[in-house]
């Protein structure tokens, strides 16, 4: 019957996209503006398949064996394939991934950084500098930006760079390098080179593969708080996650890969903490201190993640069955909490004396810059974007959203034998709310908490620890499939 199970929700996702095809031969409009070629549904349905095989086989196998590892590899390459082909779909090919790199008015890191010439200089007293940049680079710190310019100046160096891109931009007939730069040069009023597009392109994969090697320490991650199960059923629940791969190209792609790694610190810090291990659990939490110090360089939100931490802590020593336990767990959680702070502590000092980066000044200004525009220039008033943030998330996670409340009621109701991860599990909804309530998030949380993807494909994952519930993932995860393909299909981003 699980096996029947299978091949209809298979069948389903492959209804899904008949009925696409339908639809472009039946509207032109359709067939211009949305759907794709068949030929270009192949790398996203390949990247669904090997998802597929992939997870089923992790399934069978719980336990970190070198068989899990290398089917976790495939994973990867699925995910990849998914995230990045879906973005091949659009009546541009291969040249819409650069487009989105490449378009000052959203992710304008990439020729900020073209612009700022010396990364060096650029990083120097970047507080009084930021509010003159363009989009996103005003309210963000100097990290994407010199992740980009990094990034690009290393795919400019490279000889295979821009061979490579111009095959593949020549997959879409009458499509090179030359003709995409003309275009994008008359369209945002900026000269764009040949080979700005194939660096670009580079960039835009290298997002999505960062993204995909989410997937190794989310693993890990789920494994060390509740077995194979939860660590594959979570794998599952972010690898179908709609935002991620709706935002192809985008930085935002780069976070959860840092948040999952911080994560994976922290829980075993305080799992070696717990049995008495005192200096594993400091290497652990000076490693997840080091990994949120990178996470708040390459973006400010960030800090939620660290507030995020401080809420478990609270948590797991309320959650205590002995309360005389409480207070022994927090005096050895001292020092190694102090250990995972002082990585944050030095990175701030070593960029402040040595490059000139002051990240509290770029903080603040961060901060004052938003709010204003969201009062005065951006038309985003605080009371309709309370439940407004709400149902962009929700409608970008889809049939996920069951899962993900089931998971929570798991962990609060299984609380009293699973401290730490109903902590963990409950602390999201905590932090989602305060961030709501707070108001400096207005739209865009779609994008703006994806780098909460990680926790959030944990709490769907506590949904598949149940006995019995293989069957019941195979079909949230199939339907969530077939969501995403149908909101990559039919939604596009950033004015494309």
């Amino acid at each position: 019957m699980k096996r029947l199970g299978l091949v209809c929700a298979a069948a389903l996702v492959g209804l899904v996209e008949l009925a696409l095809l339908l639809a472009r031969l039946i509207v032109p409009e359709i067939q211009r503006r949305v759907l794709a070629p068949s030929a270009w549904l192949v790398l996203p349905l390949l990247g669904l398949v090997l998802l597929g095989y992939a997870l089923m086989q992790m399934w069978r196998r719980p336990g970190p064996t070198r068989q899990v590892g290398a089917y976790l590899l495939v994973a990867v390459i699925g995910l990849t394939l998914l995230a990045g082909g879906l973005t091949v779909t659009h009546e541009w090919g291969f040249g819409y991934l650069p487009a989105l790199v490449l378009n000052p008015a959203s992710n304008s890191y990439y020729q900020t950084a073209r612009e700022a010439g010396s990364l060096s200089d650029l990083l120097r007293d970047y507080d009084a500098k930021m509010t003159g940049f363009s989009s996103h680079a005003q309210t963000q710190g100097a990290g994407p930006v010199v992740c980009f310019g990094l990034l690009s100046r290393l795919l400019d160096a490279l000889p295979t760079t821009q061979p490579v891109a111009e095959t593949l931009l020549a997959l879409r007939p009458g499509v090179t390098g030359d003709f995409l730069a003309k275009q994008y040069s008359r369209f945002w009023s900026y000269d764009i080179s040949a080979q700005q597009v194939a660096s670009a392109l580079g960039c835009g994969w290298t997002m999505v593969l960062l993204a995909a090697l989410a997937l190794i320490p989310l693993y890990a991650l789920g494994y060390g708080l509740g077995g194979g199960k939860l660590a594959v059923a979570a794998v599952g629940a972010y690898a179908v996650l709609p935002s991620l791969t709706l935002y192809s190209g985008a930085m935002d792609q780069a976070y959860p890969l840092v948040v999952a790694g911080t994560m994976l610190g922290f829980v075993r810090g305080y799992r070696a903490c717990a049995a008495g291990r005192q200096r594993a659990a400091v290497g652990w939490a000076l490693l997840a201190g080091l990994l949120l110090a990178l996470g708040l360089f390459l973006s400010l939100g960030m800090g939620v993640v660290g507030a995020g931490f401080v809420i478990i802590i609270g948590l797991v020593v309320l959650l205590q069955r002995d309360a005389s336990e409480r207070v022994p767990l927090l005096r050895r959680l001292g020092p190694v909490l102090l250990a995972g702070l002082a990585p944050v502590l030095v990175v701030f000092a070593g960029l402040k004396l040595v490059a000139g980066y002051d990240m509290l000044s770029v903080m603040r200004v961060s901060d004052a810059y938003r709010m204003y525009g969201y009062n005065h220039l951006w038309g985003r008033p605080y009371m309709p974007f309370l439940w407004r943030n709400l149902i962009e998330a929700a409608a970008f996670v889809g049939p996920l959203l069951a899962a993900g409340a089931w998971g929570t009621w798991l962990a609060w109701r299984d609380r009293a034998s699973h401290a730490l991860l109903a902590a963990v599990i409950i602390a999201l909804p905590v932090m989602l709310i305060v961030l709501d309530v707070s108001g400096k998030i207005r739209g865009e949380t779609s994008r703006m908490w994806l780098l909460l993807a990680p926790w959030f494909a944990l709490t769907c994952g506590v949904a598949g620890t149940e006995e019995g519930a293989g069957s019941r993932v195979a079909w949230v995860a199939l339907m969530a499939a077939a969501y995403t393909v149908i909101v990559r299909h039919c939604v596009h981003v950033w004015g494309f």
